[in-house]
């Protein structure tokens, strides 16, 4: 949830920055444009602060990413040791350790006990979010049901043919209903789904009746009070915000402006004093009826009122220019929103990689190579994100090389030590001819080996103890690992294991947070929150933070973790039991293990069975 939070707070900061770019033009553009372009203009903030849309690159993209790349560089992992691991990648070749772009939403991020006070910041954003919608609902709904209980049906047929001839000239097809309340201060238009005009009980000629009724039918034509929904519904869930409570200002005020724009513009000037005259003669200060913020009433304060007076003697049409410069204006401005965009999760493209997770026979070698000779081990039609791995030994010379090349004419070499095993990435959709060469001046003989292709393995690159920069520098445990299955992983319970710098094991307080454990060698954990898609590589700048409130002084004398998966489940319901789990721990467990093991103990690779 806190992946929706930073969505909403990027959108929050992409509003804001059209908000104030409005805000620094108010001076010029109050008595230049017409109120119809400054009520509509904010209809592009408002989208801004509600929809997560734009470009694939965008301000608030690129933000994000930077800040979340600055983090994971305060906390890089060290150079990962070439050891005697079971899996090498050549140097300068296509790796299959695929970037982990969006550090700031790693499932380790949620379990890490340093960054609890973040791990549920969503809640603090949300909960008020939810209570101050639902207040304006509960609110609006009661307005409505209090201001209709009270309304009687017009049989005054004066009214009703004023009524049904302002309704012809507007071409209104689907006509309010029209009823009179005798405690409502000024005609109002209430409802966004069946739409009523309120009218007080008040004596007025018919001109001013017109006026009345042009005034809201035109509020209900625009469907101004769906346009209010949206900024309310921008103001709760950007509550936090102080740019939405003055865009809501703005539209509400905008909102009467434009709309007695639309009724004066086919008036003359007698006719449009006559309807200044009207909003006095609306107007009962002391009598205003309480009302949704959702409603639209004829009347507002004092100081609108004023405004609107105003606006209608200063009322003159827009020259062309004007309207020139008015839909630059908004191009500009909806640019400006569009490339200001949001925050997206930038994970590798998974949609290739879910394609090449079939499983692909892999090819057998047993047989010689003569000096200088090749095999040519067939064509493959392979897909790009392709995982190939291969594993050979033989007898005599010094290596190997693997070919692979395209038709397209992509040449990739690589170079085998005898007995490791190593793997490369295809990046191209293409077919493949895969060669093993012998380059040496002599034969090697009995050469045995496979190539396979996207075998189910658990790639596990590096897991060590780390210290936080600031605060207290309390230590966490990184991991880095990768799911070369098919499937999605969504949780996973894993064996931690410590030793000092001699291979001692250490027993550590684990879970600080538990008062009554003791220091342990082994702590199992379980992370029902990790995800991790097939082909992604999880190393993200946090992780489990260790004795976070306790005072274990032997934490600090950890030089290896030793990591090994019990289970782990799978999106479609799986779970893989590691059949290795328990010799693992009963070979390491409270046992002193030789340095170099340790040392090259990463990476390891292990195979499931699905």
């Amino acid at each position: 949830m806190n992946e929706v939070f930073l969505i909403f707070f990027s959108l929050s900061l992409s509003g804001s920055l059209i908000a104030l770019l409005l805000l620094l033009l108010k001076p010029l553009i109050k008595d230049r444009m017409s109120k119809r372009w400054q009520y509509y203009i904010f209809l592009i903030v408002v989208v801004r602060f509600l929809f997560p849309f734009g470009p694939d690159t965008s301000l608030m993209g690129t933000i994000f990413k930077q800040a979340g790349g600055y983090v994971a560089a305060e906390n890089s992992p060290a150079a990962m040791p070439n050891g005697a691991g079971l899996l090498q990648i050549p140097p300068d070749e296509t790796q299959i350790i695929y970037p982990n772009e969006n550090a700031m939403d790693s499932p380790y991020h949620a379990v890490n006990v340093g960054q609890m006070k973040f791990q549920w910041l969503w809640l603090v954003w949300l909960v008020p979010a939810v209570v101050f919608l639902l207040r304006k609902i509960v609110g609006y709904f009661r307005f409505s049901r209090s201001i209709k209980a009270g309304c009687t049906k017009i049989e005054n047929a004066r009214l009703l043919e004023v009524y049904q001839k302002v309704c012809s000239e507007m071409h209104i097809k689907y006509r309010p209903g029209l009823v009179l309340n005798e405690k409502a201060a000024s005609p109002m238009l209430v409802g966004a789904i069946r739409p009523v005009i309120i009218l007080p009980d008040m004596n007025a000629k018919d001109n001013e009746l017109g006026y009345m009724l042009r005034h809201e039918l035109t509020h209900h034509k625009r469907l101004d009070i769906v346009y209010k929904w949206f900024v309310q519904i921008a103001v709760c869930l950007h509550w936090f915000n102080p740019f939405v409570y003055w865009i809501s200002r703005e539209v509400n005020r905008n909102c009467e402006l434009s709309c007695d724009e639309a009724v004066i513009r086919r008036l003359d000037q007698v006719e449009q004093r006559a309807y200044g005259d009207m909003l006095l003669q609306a107007i009962r200060i002391n009598q205003m009826t309480p009302r949704s913020v959702v409603s639209i009433t004829l009347n507002e304060d004092t100081k609108l009122i004023k405004e609107r007076l105003g606006a209608i003697m200063k009322y003159r049409k827009r020259t062309k220019s004007v309207m020139v410069i008015s839909t630059v204006l908004a191009i500009v401005l909806m640019c400006g929103a569009t490339f200001a965009g949001a925050y997206e999760t930038t994970k590798p493209p998974q949609s290739e990689k879910l394609k090449n997770t079939a499983p692909i026979s892999p090819i057998v070698i047993d047989t010689d190579i003569a000096a200088g000779g090749k095999i040519a081990l067939g064509s493959q039609q392979l897909l790009s994100g392709t995982i190939c791995k291969v594993s050979l030994e033989w007898i005599g010379g010094t290596n190997l090389t693997v070919l692979c090349t395209s038709t397209n004419g992509l040449e990739n070499i690589y170079h085998i030590e005898n007995g490791k095993a190593f793997t490369f990435q295809i990046n191209t959709h293409d077919e493949y001819i895969i060669t093993v060469m012998n380059r040496d001046t002599k034969s090697i003989t009995n050469v045995k080996g496979s190539i396979s292709f996207n075998e189910q393995t658990i790639l596990y690159q590096n897991v060590e103890m780390r210290r936080y920069v600031g605060e207290d520098g309390h230590p966490y445990i990184h991991d880095i690992k990768t799911n070369n299955t098919s499937k999605k992983i969504v949780g996973c319970q894993h064996g931690m294991l410590a030793f000092d710098k001699s291979g001692n094991p250490l027993k550590i307080d684990w879970w600080s947070l538990d008062t009554e454990l003791e220091g342990a060698y082994y702590y199992l954990y379980s992370r029902d929150s990790t995800t991790i898609l097939p082909g992604e590589t999880s190393d993200v700048h946090g992780g489990w933070s260790l004795n976070y409130y306790g005072t274990d002084s032997s934490v600090d004398q950890i030089a290896y973790i030793l990591y090994c998966d019990k289970e782990i489940t799978f999106e479609d319901g799986t779970v893989w039991l590691n059949p290795d789990f328990d010799k693992w721990l009963k070979t390491y467990e409270g046992k002193i293990i030789d340095v170099e093991v340790l040392e090259n103990y990463y990476p390891y690779e292990q195979k499931l069975e699905l």
